[in-house]
């Protein structure tokens, strides 16, 4: 009996380390395409070396779909600013993403970036 609980307890927390290790690295990749791709897209001006990217709501899946929700810090032409996003992901292949910016204190927005139009768009390799 005690020898079985031991067991449980083990495989327990192995599972449990297992799945926030998965959940850090699906927080680390969302990171990475909002400072790479998505804040260059919006704003194609602004310099994304120096822009801070942190998660202000961790991630939620549902089914299939990521929802995270990113902070960014970035300085514009005239102030510092900030942005907050909701980045939903789908997985399959092609993996696909869809964005809504729920919050940007900066101007000069790019029309023509994919990742804010209207259904989702496919996530950029």
């Amino acid at each position: 009996m005690y020898r079985s609980l031991r067991l449980l307890v083990l495989i327990s927390s192995i599972c449990l380390a297992m799945a926030l290790h998965a959940t850090a690295a699906d927080s680390d990749n969302v990171l990475s395409f909002v400072q790479k791709e998505l804040l260059k897209c919006i704003h194609p001006t602004i310099s994304v070396e120096k822009a801070k990217v942190e998660i202000d709501k961790p991630t939620v899946t549902e089914g299939d779909t990521s929802t995270t929700r990113v902070r960014v810090f970035y300085e514009g032409m005239v102030k510092k600013n900030t942005m907050m996003v909701e980045v939903m992901e789908k997985t399959g292949k092609p993996p696909l993403v869809k964005v809504q910016v729920l919050e940007d204190t900066g101007t000069g927005h790019s029309p023509t970036c994919k990742y804010t139009k209207e259904g989702w768009q496919e996530l950029k390799k």
